[in-house]
């Protein structure tokens, strides 16, 4: 028996594309984390800077880091990140 409701995960590794959606995932987290009791200047930047899309782009761009997705229905979920030795083309 099948359920249509039943949620339906692909993983693959993140591409450029993913990158915004990533990044605001990515400072979610952080600020979940560490803005507990507000957002001074400092942490604000922190957020912005490492977080920001085209960080993110890079970060999938390196060839010694390898960032999994998980993606369902048009809604994505980062699951891992991981460096290793580079993939040489």
């Amino acid at each position: 028996m099948s359920d249509r409701n039943a949620l339906q995960l692909s993983l693959r590794l993140a591409t450029s594309e993913d990158a915004l959606r990533i990044a605001v995932l990515g400072m979610q987290v952080f600020l979940d984390t560490y803005a507990t009791e507000g957002v001074r200047d400092a942490l604000a930047r922190e957020a912005l800077n490492s977080f920001s899309p085209k960080t993110i782009s890079a970060l999938i761009a390196r060839l010694d880091t390898s960032l999994i997705v998980a993606e369902s229905r048009g809604i994505l979920w980062v699951l891992r990140s991981s460096k290793h030795k580079p993939i040489t083309p």
